[in-house]
Formats: C-alpha cells, structure tokens, sequence
C-alpha cells in the first residue's frame, strides 16, 4: 500500500542519503535490473554536498533527477519544481521529428512547416548523415536522457526517447547537419534552435499523448474486422467494463471476423479490470500474476482472498480470432492484458515494438512516496508482479530486455515508413486486419457466437467494487 515518508526537514545530504538507504531496502528490482545503490549513491552523493555547500538549488534538483533517471523504471518519478532548468536545456526544437529504420538509417519523419529545418530545405524523408558535426550514431549515443518524461525502462525506449530529445537544445542554439533529400542531393547546413513551446516534444511523447477519458470506442471495419479501441484500464471504473462487453456483444451479432483490440495508447491502470476483459477471450481460467515485494513476501493485495490473480472467464466468450495491437506507450496494467489475448489459443499481438517494460498496474496501490527538501517528492514502486514459476514478468531486466513481444512485428523499412508519413496510414492497423483476415479463412470451427463460460458458481471480479465475489452464472 501506499506509503509516505516525510524526511523535508532534513538537510539535503542527510536526505539523499536516507532516500538511497529506502530504495535499496524497498525497490522491488534491485537484482532484476542489476542496479548497484552504494556505487550509484556514492556518485551523486558528492554532487548533492557540492550543492548543499553552494546552497544551489538548481544543482540540488540535477542531482535528484539523475538518481531518478538512472534507475531504468518508469514507475519512478520526481515532482517538484524544476527551476526552469527543462525549458533552458531543452526549450529549443530544430523543427523536425526523426524516425529509425531497421536498417539503422535516421530519417526525417515530419517537418514543422516555418521552423528551422524547413526553412534549411529539409524534406520529409531526408536521410541525416551528421549531427553537430559528428556521425548521427554518435550524436544519438550521447544524447542524456534525462529530460525524458520518465525513465525509460528498456533499451529500445532508451533508444527512442535518444531520437526524440537529440533535437531538443537550449534555444538559439546553432548546430551543423547534412542531410540527403532525394531531390537536392548531400548538403551541410546550419540550424538554430528555437522555442515551440515544447510542441513537437509533446507530439512524440512515448507515453499516452492524450490524457485518458476512460472510453471504449468500437467500430467495424469495412473488411468485416472489429476493431475495440481502449485510452485507459482506470482502477473502479465500472463504465470500460461494461462497454466492452456491449461492443464485443455487438461484434458477435454482427458476425465479424476478427477483432483487434487497440492498446497502443492504454497504460497503467488495474490488473483486475485487465484480468477481467482478457476473460472474455478465455474458455478456462489461467493465471495471471502474484505480486511480492523486494523481500518476496507476497501481498495479498489484490482484493480476492485466493491469490494469485487469474484470468477467468466472462458471462460470453468470443473464440473468432483477435489480435491486440501494442506499441512503446502500452503500459502497466495494458501490457498484462495484452499477455492475456497473447495466451488465448485464438490470440495475437501485433505492433513495431514491444510493449514499455512496466507491468506493475493499480500503481497508486504499490507506491512509496518520500518528501525530500525543497518540495521534492520521490515516488517508487514497492511491488513486482511474478509469473507462475516465481520469476518477475514483463518488466525489464538488467539487459533492458522486457514488454510483451508482437508475435506479428510489422517492419520499420521505406515502404512502411512511406506509407505511415507520407499516406498518413495506420500500418499497425492494416498488418492486425491482414493477419486476422487470414487466420479467418484458414479457420473451421463455427463462426463466432455468444456462449455460457461456465454452468456453475464461481469467483468473478465485480468490477464496481474491485472485489472478488461469488456468483452463480444465470
């Protein structure tokens, strides 16, 4: 459960000091992700004394966020006031959006029509060559993170949120890139950073661009394919339940062939309500997850006196074919129910990258929060969620390696590159029709219908009071 700790009256080296001692008794990933807390408390120790003796506040508030973005979990979070240190580091944007390839080749995905590369000639699709003078590779190995919106948890998020945050700068900052365009041929130019506000920042964000309104949207395709679109999996929320079991009643009635479930901007929320909606895509119940915390003392947290939580099956059972769609802004509580339609024998996920690395859902559940001086709040996870055999699951490991994995991965290459910038086409989307379109006519069984998933009394979540009860199906 939650729990705050209150250390503000502290100093601040007295303070940091105690918040490395808590994360090394508490956070729940300390071997999972190979993180050494007396090297890195020892290298930002002196940091946070230099600033305490300077009475710095800004090198203070540095030296928190470099604790906090060394550990490779986006779960955990500063809050405070940044001094306005974001907008002088990154406040300036070159006025395009680059996109890698498979092959590793950088492209520009998107120029802002006005701004600094536009105006250089830049064209969407322009190959970059250098960056600042020096091989785009390079540039991108040594761009910080740090002003990320959080922590990226797995190596190819660390990788993209590189390709965001390259072209961000202080504003008025000049660079020099070569680029290719198709028309123009090789060319060197400069490039001055300048305020947009954090526009295109926020337009490339890897989380949820949209803050959720908790909905359902459905709609069927003209290919006959459902298509069930979720923004949130919002803890007591009796209204997603409830309207994705409409829809899916809807899609059953009018025969569809298939349906993908949308999650590419679904993140966080309750397991529970995660469990349940796989459910309905499930003939028996399957496990799901048990939660432990860094001792691996396992809480019985999750409101059903028998634990672990499991997958169980729903009033009416779809067994048409379906595929979830997932992407580097599936979270949390999303991830696990994208590992439940992975699991169904009927059930696929598709998408160019896996998932983001951060199972853990009902997050305000399984939280510490530390008040630190100067206003600072330092929130961290306190629980893991581990598989059958006892090993964690989904999250990312010490090799950044974690999320669900796309069993249909659809290619980051020109034509899809071409066809998602160019045509404005969702790709994801026509991969998951493609794939469900086939395994439709490949199947034999019965077109889908309605069905009693079982006879007899059983546990089923009740999602309006986020409690197990014991019902008899009607």
């Amino acid at each position: 459960m939650m729990q705050t700790l209150d250390w503000s009256d502290l100093t601040w080296f007295d303070a940091f000091n105690a918040l490395c001692a808590q994360l090394a008794r508490e956070y729940p990933f300390t071997q999972w992700k190979g993180i050494d807390w007396d090297a890195l408390g020892a290298r930002i120790a002196p940091r946070v004394a230099h600033a305490q003796a300077a009475q710095s506040p800004r090198a203070y508030y540095l030296a928190l966020r470099e604790l906090v973005y060394a550990i490779p979990d986006a779960r955990m979070q500063l809050w405070g006031d940044d001094l306005g240190l974001r907008l002088e580091q990154i406040g300036g944007s070159f006025g395009l959006i680059l996109a890698r390839l498979d092959d590793d080749r950088i492209l520009v995905s998107a120029v802002k029509p006005a701004r600094p590369a536009a105006g250089a000639g830049i064209s969407i699709g322009a190959q970059v060559m250098t960056w600042d003078n020096l091989p785009i590779d390079t540039a991108l190995a040594r761009t910080s993170i740090l002003w990320a919106e959080h922590p990226p948890a797995t190596h190819a998020l660390y990788q993209m949120q590189q390709l965001r945050l390259l072209t961000r700068a202080p504003i008025g900052t000049t660079i020099r890139v070569t680029f290719r365009n198709a028309e123009r041929g090789t060319e060197t130019i400069p490039l001055v950073a300048e305020n947009d506000q954090f526009e295109l920042f926020q337009q490339t964000a890897l989380a949820p661009i949209q803050p959720p309104g908790h909905t359902v949207i459905g709609k069927i395709l003209p290919s006959g394919i459902g298509v069930l679109t979720l923004d949130s999996l919002a803890p007591n929320h009796p209204r997603i339940y409830e309207r994705f079991q409409k829809l899916l009643r809807e899609f059953i009635a009018q025969r569809v062939i298939g349906i993908v479930l949308d999650l590419r901007q679904c993140g966080d929320g309750d397991d529970m309500l995660a469990a349940s909606l796989a459910g309905f895509f499930h003939r028996q119940p399957i496990f799901y997850a048990a939660r432990a915390d860094a001792a691996n003392a396992f809480a019985l947290d999750w409101r059903d006196p028998h634990t672990p939580l499991r997958i169980l099956p729903q009033p009416i059972y779809y067994d048409g074919p379906v595929a979830a769609l997932i992407g580097a802004r599936t979270s949390g509580a999303a991830e696990g129910l994208a590992r439940g339609i992975q699991r169904a024998h009927h059930g696929t996920l598709v998408g160019s990258c896996a998932s983001s690395g951060t199972l853990s859902g009902a997050l305000h559940l399984h939280t510490h929060q530390v008040q630190l001086p100067g206003g600072y709040l330092i929130e961290f996870p306190t629980a893991r969620e581990l598989n059958q055999d006892g090993v964690i699951q989904i999250e990312s490991n010490r090799f950044g390696v974690g999320g669900v994995v796309p069993n249909v991965r659809v290619p980051l290459n020109q034509e899809t590159w071409a066809q998602q910038s160019l045509e404005n086409r969702d790709v994801e989307l026509a991969y998951a029709v493609y794939a469900l379109t086939n395994t439709a006519r490949q199947m034999t069984m019965p077109k889908p219908q309605a069905q009693v998933a079982h006879a007899h009394p059983r546990w089923l979540p009740d999602i309006k009071t986020s409690r197990w009860v014991w019902q008899a199906q009607p």
